[in-house]
Formats: C-alpha cells, structure tokens, sequence
C-alpha cells in the first residue's frame, strides 16, 4: 500500500493504537496534558502543530485523535482520576466541556479553509472509569453535531461498540492501561469506514508494506510505538 492511500492519524498518545496498520499512518504531536482543548493556549498549540503536519500532505485522508484528556481532566482530579473520585456532577462540567467541543470544532474549521484534505476525527474513547465515560459520551455528542455541520468532515462514533452491554465501562478486550485502549480498536474503527467507503480493504494485523521515506525528513519514526513525531 502506498503512502498516498493511507489515512494519516493525529493525535495524543492514542494515536498509537493505530500502529502498524497499512490503512494508517499515526503521527504523535505531543501529550494530551498539553495537547487538549482545556483552554485557547492549548488549542492553539494543536493547531499550531497540525498546520505545520498538513502542509504538503494536501488532498490525503486525515484523522484527528484527541478528546481523551479532556474528558479525564473536567473530572477534576488531575491526570491521574484513578486515585480518587469526582467530586461533581455532569451538569457541572456541561459548559467547561461545551467549551473543549467549541475550540475543538472552531480548529477544525479553520483548519477546512485552508487545506483540501478530508477529515475524519475519531471520537475521544472511553475508559475503565463510569464518571469519565458520562463525560466522554457528552463530549462525543457535541463534537458529532459540530463535525456533521462542517462539509468534508466524517465524526467517527464507535464508542457503543467497546462498552459492555449499557454500562458506562469498556469491554476488557480494548483495554490497554489506564488511559488507553489498545489497537483492536482498529476493527471498529475499520468497520465503520469500510461501511463509509473510505477504506476499501481491512489492514488490521498485516504487515506494513509502504515506505517511510516521504516523511523521515520532517519526522522521527519511534520503532517502540510503531508512529511518526514531529521533530
């Protein structure tokens, strides 16, 4: 498979889980803890650093995967909510999240004016934790009505697939850690574009057949976690 047909994912840390997958090239911008939509600096940064990816990569399928941090940050216990409880409820947290899904869909307009790619942005997944996964499933809500309003823009929603039954926790066979799921995600994922038309094959599991090369010069390939980052 040729660079050219890949989608090129951009994201936190959880881009990772679409490594080593001929249908996608993942590409690691920085940690979710500085790369989120929390405030404008931070958002600014994301943008900063998808500008400068997207140039020269105009026309090629794009995926944006972020979210996950600030859905465990309005929680309200810092990075690492699997040492306590929340102390609020959602209602709460309806316009700090309101806010993330606002910067995160006015970056992806701004991003649509400027460059002809075709953007997919991958729902902000879900974790061990039922008091995060209520405001991941809010967030996701928001960031689906925003990306259905923005042409060229496909929401991806495979969120009700990797709970268990109706309960707000994820099925063990997607969990990786604490933060992140692990890559069987891909066939969901893969499922839901191959029902779109935007994949024609499933990659999950194959080997890579695509050089990296094109991309070597702007970037650093990490051989531990199978993607690209920038320099």
């Amino acid at each position: 498979m040729l660079i050219e047909d890949q989608i090129i994912v951009f994201g936190d840390s959880h881009s990772r889980a679409f490594s080593f997958n001929p249908n996608f090239m993942p590409f690691f911008i920085g940690a979710g803890k500085e790369n989120n939509f929390i405030n404008d600096e931070n958002a600014k940064r994301v943008e900063g650093s998808l500008r400068k990816a997207l140039s020269g990569l105009d026309g090629k399928k794009v995926m944006f995967c972020f979210g996950e941090p600030d859905t465990r940050h309005y929680l309200g216990l810092g990075w690492y909510p699997w040492e306590g409880k929340r102390l609020f409820e959602l209602d709460d947290f309806r316009p700090s999240i309101d806010e993330s899904v606002k910067r995160y869909s006015k970056m992806i307009k701004n991003l649509r004016k400027d460059f002809s790619n075709e953007m997919l942005v991958f729902n902000a997944t879900p974790s061990t934790r039922s008091d995060q996964n209520e405001i991941t499933d809010y967030f996701n809500a928001g960031m689906k009505k925003a990306c259905e309003s923005i042409q060229g823009v496909l929401f991806i929603d495979i969120n009700s697939k990797i709970y268990v039954d109706t309960e707000e926790l994820i099925d063990q066979q997607y969990y990786s850690d604490t933060v992140h799921l692990n890559n069987k995600i891909q066939i969901l994922v893969e499922d839901f574009l191959l029902g779109k038309g935007v994949i024609n094959q499933r990659g999950y599991d194959s080997e890579l057949k695509f050089s990296h090369k094109k991309v070597q010069s702007k970037y650093e390939y990490n051989e531990q976690f199978g993607c690209y980052v920038l320099k």
